[in-house]
């Protein structure tokens, strides 16, 4: 008996998620500008390119979200009494305090 055959490797014209090229800025995103690429890809039959850029997206926004629920977790985080009590005493009076 001989083994499985390895799996099949991605499509060489395929790049990864990482190397994808911005269509637009991720600050102030043009939509007709996106538009416009979306048609010429669909019209090129680049169907590959499309998937790459929409994965790529949907890996953007999951890290995105991921830093978002990080800074929510940290910010909802029940601190001690005493670490809220000293966070609301002006510095220069807290050097005062004895320790």
């Amino acid at each position: 008996m001989s083994s499985p055959p390895p799996p099949a490797s991605p499509t060489p014209t395929a790049a990864p998620v990482a190397e994808v090229r911005a269509i637009t800025s991720s600050s102030v995103p043009d939509l007709a500008e996106v538009r416009t690429w979306l048609e010429t890809m669909i019209k090129a039959l680049k169907f590959v390119e499309l998937v790459v850029a929409i994965l790529a997206l949907i890996g953007r926004m999951r890290d995105i979200n991921l830093d978002l629920v990080k800074q929510i977790a940290h910010a909802r985080r029940a601190r001690p009494r005493s670490t809220r009590w000293i966070s609301r005493i002006p510095m220069a009076s807290r050097r005062s305090l004895p320790i």
